[in-house]
């Protein structure tokens, strides 16, 4: 391919709240972002590892800037199941790449929670419509992109020059539900609508062949929050989409989702209840929109288990998503959190059950298989990647998010845990 530019990282497990006391080897910059990545150390662990043979690349520019990202709907005649909730084509944003950028993608599944059952359905279309719809997108209009997506080189260093698509979320199944709605049904029944992620991001796919996906050299599959689930799960299946050439990666925000118990108030500690918030919404989510989550996870996981095939919490310690993956998440993510305690309640038990949660979720990331990466800091916030402030400004001690993801971009087969 190109020459290569090699990046070795460290396996970093900070303790929370502990920046002050952390490894003082001098950082490696990010080649083109200027960008410290992680310490420059070997990782050693005796988790399994998925098999990886993604080839390292360099990153690099011309002078070319590229123009303005537009708004596309999905043709149906060639689509018909490329549908949002109510019926209206699926859509999505597509700035084309520019200078040696022409052959590099990064496509990003936007992100907005879900509905699955007949109230939370009705009242989403009543207070986000566009969230289930395409009513409102105009065809041709221009768009600004953020974050990762950004067409600025400060802002964006590695990726501004790629072809940069962004797919709308309007099916309300993060991005993975293949089920059929009835028209005829009224709004206020779960039956009247469609669930129809996957053959939006299938569509999507198929028309960018013609603007020069399939020949595409490499391609970063990404998602935030929702959009995360999706790219989880779906990533696998782009790969077998894609010319076995294209170099395929992926990256997920904000979606490690782990079922724990919510807060009891009433004891002031983890509730007994079964089964978890994430249980229950999971349950829901199979029953609502049908499809499936990763591919390999269905074929060996139990089918008792098949409900937890779109979850990132047992799809990555398993090993079942082949294509490298890295995650990025807040241990106290306000979004996941929310499910579980009131985030009004800052009393002294409830912050220590919020430390509690922040402790097994770090457990758990610690037992992602390799060479999948992880970033988690520790904060509360939900997706950074397409926020220009977050991305450019998340760091864990010498370590930036933007040089992290850069680095791993370039060499995704070198372990690299960032957890603070």
């Amino acid at each position: 391919m190109r020459s290569l530019i090699p990046l070795a990282v460290r396996l970093v497990l900070l303790a929370p709240l502990a920046l002050a006391g952390c490894d003082s080897s001098p950082a490696v910059p990010d080649a083109a972002s200027g960008d410290a990545a992680a310490p420059d150390a070997a990782a050693a662990t005796d988790a399994p590892a998925v098999t990886c043979t993604v080839a390292p690349v360099a990153i690099s520019h011309d002078a070319e800037l590229p123009g303005a990202a537009r708004k596309h709907l999905v043709e149906l005649a060639g689509h018909p199941l490329a549908v949002c909730n109510d019926g209206t084509p699926a859509s999505y944003t597509l700035r084309p790449g520019v200078g040696q950028g022409r052959k590099r993608w990064v496509i990003f599944l936007k992100g907005g929670g879900q509905c699955s059952t007949s109230e939370d359905c009705a009242s989403r279309f009543t207070h986000s419509p566009g969230l289930m719809s395409s009513a409102g997108v105009v065809d041709g209009a221009s768009d600004e992109l953020s974050g990762i997506l950004s067409a600025s080189p400060d802002i964006n260093p590695d990726f501004y020059d790629a072809n940069t698509v962004e797919i709308a979320y309007c099916s309300s199944d993060w991005h993975t539900g293949d089920r059929a709605g009835d028209a005829a049904a009224p709004t206020s029944e779960l039956a009247h609508w469609q669930f129809r992620g996957r053959a939006i991001v299938r569509a999507v796919l198929e028309e960018l062949d013609g603007s020069g996906l399939a020949a595409a050299n490499e391609v970063l599959l990404a998602g935030g929050s929702a959009g995360a689930v999706g790219a989880s799960s779906l990533a696998d299946d782009v790969r077998a989409a894609l010319p076995a050439t294209t170099r395929l990666v992926s990256l997920a925000d904000a979606a490690y989702v782990i079922s724990y118990p919510a807060y009891d108030p009433a004891t002031r500690t983890e509730s007994t209840a079964r089964p978890t918030p994430p249980e229950q919404l999971a349950v829901e989510a199979t029953a609502a929109w049908g499809g499936r989550g990763d591919a390999s996870c269905y074929d060996v996981a139990p089918i008792g288990e098949h409900v937890a095939c779109r979850a990132e919490a047992y799809l990555f310690p398993r090993a079942m998503v082949a294509v490298p993956t890295m995650i990025r998440q807040s241990q106290l993510d306000v979004s996941q959190l929310g499910r579980l305690i009131d985030d009004a309640d800052h009393s002294a038990e409830a912050d220590a059950f919020r430390e509690r949660f922040a402790a097994e979720l770090r457990a758990q990331l610690a037992q992602v298989v390799l060479p999948h990466a992880v970033f988690s800091r520790h904060d509360d916030a939900h997706t950074a990647m397409t926020s220009n402030d977050l991305w450019t400004s998340t760091k864990i001690g010498d370590a930036s998010l933007r040089g992290a993801v850069g680095g791993w971009y370039r060499a995704p087969c070198t372990p690299l845990r960032i957890i603070e």
